[in-house]
């Protein structure tokens, strides 16, 4: 996107890492939901992760307005 492009490389680069980590442990926590649906502790793991990457996802909104 035209925003992600006007990041360094390096930055973008780290972006991408961290988005990856944060969908893969959202993978994991939702497979384990699947067996374990009442499990309280990975519904708060869910969320808090979940809330971690539109955090995430926010700082970079509010860092390309700044660009």
């Amino acid at each position: 996107n035209a925003r992600r492009g006007s990041m360094s490389p390096e930055t973008q680069a780290a972006v991408g890492k961290n988005l990856q980590a944060i969908d893969e442990a959202l993978g994991e926590l939702r497979q384990a939901l699947d067996k374990d649906p009442g499990n309280r502790q990975l519904n708060k793991m869910l969320a808090a992760t979940q809330q971690k990457k539109l955090n995430l996802l926010l700082r970079l909104i509010r860092l390309s307005s700044q660009i």
